[in-house]
C-alpha cells in the first residue's frame, strides 16, 4: 500500500544521491522504519494508509509504542507531526534492533551500552548453566577444539559474501542505494574502491576484501556490457592482460568493455580490438594468439552477463 501511495505521488519518501530510486520504507523482522517528507499532507495520507491497512487486515499498529524523529527539522516541528500521528517524538540518536543509530559514525561511547549488555547476558548465563562439564567445554573452545571455527575467517567470508551479492542482485534496493551512494566502478559490477570515495567504515572493510574475491570469480559472457576485456576473467583462467602484456600494452583503451570489441555480421563474430599503433613482427603472433583465445569464449548475446563462484560447483558463493 505505501509503495502504491508513493508511485500515486500521495506518500513521500526519500533519495539517495545517484539513485533515483525512492525509499519509503525499511523492514527488519518485526521492526519497521518509514520514511516520509516533511509535508502535512503527506504525513497526514500516511496516517490514513495506515488506518485503511487496519481495516483491511483486522491487525492494529500500537502508535503509542511507535516514534517519530526528524532530519534538519526542530524538535517543535516534529512534535507537531508526532501529535498529529498520534505517536511520541524522539530525537534522532535512537536504537534499532539493539545498536544505537545517528548520523555519521557513532562515537565509542555509544557502543558502551551495547557492550555492558553482552557482559550482563554472559554473566548470567555462566552463573545459571556453567557447571563443570561446561568448564571443561570452555577450556576445549579456548583451545581450538569443540569444533568451533575460526572467527576471523568466517567474518572474511560473511564480508566477501557482499561483494557477491553486490554484483549478483543488481535488482534489489540495497544494491542500487548502495551503488548509488558510492557511484558504479568501471563495468558496473562493483562500486568504486573506497580510496576514490567517501565510503564508511563498514564499507571500506568489505572493499579491502574485493581483490580476495575476485580471484575466485569467474564471468559468463551474455550481453557484455558489463564485462572488461582485458581484466576481467572471461575466457580461461586469468584476465587477458596477464596472459598477453605486450598486447594489452598496445590497448588505446585498457578498460574497454566487451561489447565495444566486435561486431556480429551474418551470426559471425568480427573482433576489433584498436591499438594505439601498428602491430611489429614480432609483436603479430602474440596478437594471433589473443584472437584464438577468445573466439573460445563466444558470447550468448541473448542473455545479460553473470557471475560464477570457481571453487563450488553450484558456480555460487556459499
Amino acid at each position: 500500500m505505501i509503495q502504491s501511495g508513493q508511485e500515486a505521488g500521495i506518500l513521500g519518501g526519500i533519495r539517495m544521491r545517484g539513485t533515483s530510486t525512492p525509499i519509503s520504507r525499511i523492514q527488519y523482522t518485526d521492526d519497521t522504519l518509514i520514511f516520509s517528507e516533511a509535508d502535512p499532507v503527506k504525513v497526514g495520507n500516511l496516517r490514513t494508509t495506515i488506518h485503511c491497512f487496519e481495516a483491511m487486515s483486522g491487525l492494529r499498529i500500537n502508535l503509542a509504542k511507535s516514534k517519530m524523529f526528524g532530519v534538519n527539522l526542530k524538535e517543535e516541528e516534529v512534535s507537531v507531526f508526532a501529535n498529529s500521528f498520534g505517536c511520541s517524538s524522539i530525537s534522532l540518536l535512537v536504537s534499532f534492533v539493539g545498536l544505537p543509530l545517528c548520523l555519521g559514525l557513532p562515537p565509542k561511547s555509544l557502543w558502551d551500552k551495547v557492550i555492558n549488555r553482552f557482559k550482563s547476558y554472559l554473566a548470567k548465563w555462566k552463573c545459571r548453566y556453567l557447571s563443570l562439564g561446561g568448564r571443561l567445554t570452555l577450556i576445549k573452545f579456548k583451545e581450538g577444539g569443540a569444533g568451533i571455527k575460526d572467527l576471523k575467517r568466517m567474518n572474511m567470508a560473511l564480508l566477501g559474501k557482499w561483494i557477491w551479492r553486490l554484483g549478483t542482485e543488481d535488482d534489489s534496493l540495497w544494491n542500487k542505494i548502495i551503488k548509488g551512494k558510492y557511484s558504479r566502478s568501471i563495468g558496473g559490477w562493483w562500486t568504486k574502491d573506497s580510496s576514490r570515495c567517501r565510503a564508511s567504515a563498514l564499507w571500506k572493510g568489505i572493499l579491502s576484501l574485493k581483490k580476495d574475491v575476485l580471484k575466485g570469480i569467474g564471468f559468463v559472457l551474455g550481453k557484455r556490457d558489463n564485462i572488461r576485456f582485458w581484466e576481467d576473467i572471461w575466457v580461461g583462467d586469468v584476465p587477458l592482460k596477464d596472459d598477453f602484456p605486450n598486447i594489452f600494452r598496445l590497448a588505446s583503451n585498457l578498460a574497454i568493455h566487451v561489447a565495444n570489441c566486435f561486431s556480429i555480421s551474418a551470426n559471425k563474430i568480427e573482433w576489433n580490438v584498436a591499438y594505439r599503433r601498428n602491430l611489429h613482427d614480432w609483436e603479430v603472433e602474440e596478437y594471433v594468439g589473443l584472437l584464438e583465445h577468445i573466439y573460445r569464449g563466444m558470447p550468448d548475446i541473448h542473455s545479460p552477463d553473470k557471475l560464477y563462484w570457481k571453487a563450488d560447483k553450484s558456480s555460487k558463493f556459499s
